[in-house]
């Protein structure tokens, strides 16, 4: 294309419509000057339109600004069915000369909300195009007033608390689905002599979404930490009083908070009356309110060495949806009638109120296990577990040691999941999930069962196992169950409260708020959550070790148990603890058993360093 000297051009910089002039060309390289005064070096292909009137820049200019004007004032209406080329439009309207044609090309491009354009065709838009126009800029204007906002806030402009709601969610997507570069753009211009990663983490703090004290895989993981001031601040739905049904008592880890499970054993004439109470978080929370949305969010609580991130705020986690000794709770009751040898008569589930007369330990109700009621509710879940064909018992290592950060100090704990206290527990919880998944099966009310798929020979010892989420039921190996769900724990789990809300519903012959097909839709973004969850809680647990060790253990002759060799480093198991770390050493031996002595940490790949002995 070769177009004149001194001909006028219209081209885009920077997202700008610019109107120049031609001042000279070289090897098809042409120079520009603006109505401004400045220079451009452009090819003809730069060009959106051009005219080769004479005309003087400055002349030309405020001549098309009276078309432009004009054109404003005719109220153009152009086919809402067919685009039409510039030149085919210009002509169809009597838009000869090249400076209406370049007045026609700046209007349509000046009002988007009555034009569309695409593939260098122009149309009127329809009434739903310009409706959704105008929704798409008052949104764009929102955008960027949130993100003025939230600019603000790092100058200690307080936010408003719907728009820190919005970041707190917002942050956690970034991170997990590399969403909302507009807001990754801000944060990166805020911090700019930090990398990403460490922007990203200063801005979090700064603006109180996550914990200063949280370990680098929390904190780098995407998992939520802290709650949005709208949602720690929504209430619960208030409860009417009633009195009791019979006073219950929890057990639980001595440091916990959020008790969701209570028991209960009274003689009712010859027989025994059981009593299983979770609290009904359910019926505490707005059905669309922020509070189950935040749970949907977070999936699961989750502990680690020094924090609790919790489902739900603590003011609710700890204090109203726990089942706190001395206060009377709402419950969702499994009552079981039992004879004097422990078989179960019949069973009955309703939705009551019980006085939580006390929050006991394991430990409290081992040493405590010879008096009433403990006891006989020794007696009554080893009764149960008889009667459960069941796989799990034989699989599970009997101790399970884990750190606590107590006043700053790693200290090492112990759970002896052979703890008379602990199989009471689990036995009964068993009872209660397994109870309601047949009462949910037989009354048809949909949940999300959990059911364990295996591979492999079944009569092996160990057969290989996955469980699944399903809204069908299937036998549970693991438990010896022919249908199997959680709902024991819905202070702490997002599937125990779905489950938990449809059968409240369904006892009081409501409609369940979560139908079959709802659930369906979740399972995926459940099982992702708690898989994200997994690994960051496992991530997490191998750096406190690491720290553990690096503070206690350090020149310190220590036994090992070489489990592989890679790469130039060794898997080594540490019988004290029974925990298992990637070691690099000077030498490497394939010996079941060594001596060995860490010298340090290399943080960089977490990875322990050590001289063998």
């Amino acid at each position: 294309m070769n177009i004149p000297l001194k001909s006028m051009v219209a081209f885009y910089h920077q997202n700008q419509l610019l109107i120049g002039q031609i001042e000279a060309e070289n090897s098809g390289l042409y120079t520009i000057k603006s109505l401004s005064g400045e220079s451009f070096e452009l090819r003809s292909g730069r060009f959106v339109i051009y005219t080769d009137d004479p005309e003087d820049l400055a002349s030309f200019s405020q001549k098309l600004q009276t078309q432009v004007e004009k054109l404003a004032a005719e109220e153009l209406e152009l086919s809402q069915s067919e685009s039409l080329s510039l030149q085919r439009l210009a002509d169809n309207l009597g838009k000869t000369s090249g400076i209406e044609r370049f007045a026609l090309y700046i209007h349509l491009k000046n009002h988007p909300e009555l034009y569309l354009h695409r593939k260098d065709r122009f149309r009127s838009l329809t009434a739903v195009e310009r409706q959704n126009y105008q929704s798409a800029c008052a949104a764009q204007s929102a955008r960027t007033a949130y993100l003025n906002e939230i600019s603000a806030a790092l100058q200690g402009i307080e936010l408003k608390p719907e728009s820190q709601l919005q970041l707190f969610i917002e942050l956690s997507e970034l991170m997990l689905e590399n969403r909302h570069k507009d807001l990754q753009q801000l944060i990166t211009k805020a911090y700019p002599q930090k990398d990403n990663n460490m922007a990203l983490k200063s801005f979090r703090i700064a603006l109180a979404e996550l914990d200063n004290a949280c370990d680098p895989v929390i904190a780098e993981s995407g998992v939520p930490c802290s709650f949005a001031g709208l949602c720690s601040a929504e209430e619960l739905r208030s409860v009417v009083k009633s009195d009791p049904a019979c006073e219950a008592f929890c057990i639980d880890s001595e440091d916990t908070k959020d008790y969701d499970d209570a028991l209960s054993l009274r003689r009712q004439g010859e027989n025994w009356l059981l009593g299983i109470h979770v609290s009904a978080v359910a019926a505490a929370l707005e059905p669309k309110g922020l509070l189950i949305a935040e749970a949907r969010r977070r999936v699961s609580s989750l502990y680690t060495a020094n924090l609790v991130i919790p489902m739900f705020p603590a003011r609710h986690s700890e204090r109203g949806l726990s089942l706190v000794s001395g206060e009377t709770k709402p419950v969702l009751s499994l009552y079981v009638v039992l004879d004097n040898r422990f078989r179960i008569l019949g069973k009955s589930f309703c939705r009551d109120q019980v006085l939580i007369a006390a929050n006991h330990s394991y430990k409290e109700v081992d040493r405590k296990l010879d008096q009433e009621p403990f006891n006989t509710l020794n007696k009554i879940t080893k009764s149960l577990a008889a009667a459960r064909d069941s796989q799990a018992e034989n699989r599970r290592e009997r101790f399970y040691r884990y750190l606590k950060q107590k006043e700053g100090k790693l200290e090492v704990c112990t759970i002896d999941n052979d703890s008379p206290a602990r199989i009471l527990v689990e036995e009964l919880m068993i009872l209660y999930n397994s109870s309601l998944a047949d009462f949910a099966l037989r009354n048809a009310i949909p949940v999300l069962y959990r059911n364990v798929q295996q591979w492999g020979d079944p009569n092996e010892a160990f057969p290989a196992t996955q469980a699944y989420l399903s809204t069908r039921a299937s036998f549970h190996p693991g438990i010896g169950t022919h249908a199997y769900l959680h709902a024991s724990s819905p202070v702490r789990r997002y599937v125990d409260l779905l489950n938990q809300a449809n059968i409240l519903a369904a006892l009081a012959n409501e409609p369940v708020p979560h139908p079959s097909e709802e659930l369906e839709a979740e399972i995926e973004q459940i099982e992702k959550r708690l898989h994200l969850l997994k690994e960051t809680g496992q991530q997490s647990e191998r750096y406190w070790w690491l720290k553990y060790l690096e503070q206690n253990w350090l020149h310190t002759p220590l036994d090992g148990c070489v489990q592989q060799v890679q790469k130039g480093r060794m898997r080594i198991e540490l019988p004290d603890w029974g925990i298992q770390v990637w070691v690099a050493a000077q030498q490497y031996r394939r010996d079941d058993h060594l001596k060995l002595m860490f010298t340090g940490v290399d943080w960089d790949n977490w990875l322990l360093q050590a001289d063998l002995l």
